[in-house]
């Protein structure tokens, strides 16, 4: 693979990040990040975890990640605050894949649906060291899906802050707010 960007794509050294350290650094890797969503399908938080940092399928995939920093994306990056990835994917068979996404999804010249915004909502909470129940979240999630039309927003964080049961040394949420 094949990958014009600018040089945040690279280490402190000006070398590509191919196999970062944390979960943090590897934000920031090009390579890795392209490695991830073409194993993981997405770059989510359930999917960036210690675990595929050390991944041997990712991070072989993430060396085969050529970084091509170009001084072009390096001004885009100054104008725009960020700047897209052009890449290209050789496969085996001679075929070559291009592409690049202008705008990461969620910006506002390419916005999530509701629908995305929920799922990815729920996959994040479930992370949550104090899970909410999946009516909870069903809830917030279609109160949110209606703003305009609710008559009082105030009620909407008490959603996200079920009280706490304690039983022994386990602390869980009550099923509902």
């Amino acid at each position: 693979m094949r990958s014009s960007a600018g040089s945040t794509g690279l280490n402190e050294h000006g070398a590509p990040k191919y196999a970062p350290r944390s979960v943090n650094k590897a934000q920031f890797s090009i390579p890795f990040t392209t490695a991830l969503a073409i194993m993981k399908s997405a770059v989510l938080p359930d999917t960036l975890t210690n675990a595929t940092l050390s991944d041997p399928g990712i991070l072989a995939l993430s060396r085969k990640v050529i970084l091509n920093v170009t001084a072009s994306k390096n001004e885009q990056a100054k104008r725009e605050g960020y700047v897209p990835a052009d890449i290209d994917i050789h496969t085996v068979d001679g075929s070559v894949f291009s592409g690049c996404e202008r705008y990461v999804k969620g910006h506002p010249a390419h916005p999530m649906t509701m629908a995305e915004v929920v799922e990815k909502f729920h996959r994040c909470a479930a992370l949550s060291a104090l899970p909410l129940p999946g009516e909870v979240l069903q809830a917030f999630c279609a109160d949110v899906a209606n703003l305009e039309a609710l008559e009082d927003v105030r009620a909407m964080p008490r959603y996200l802050s079920a009280p706490l049961v304690t039983a022994g040394s386990k602390v869980t949420r009550q099923s509902s707010p």
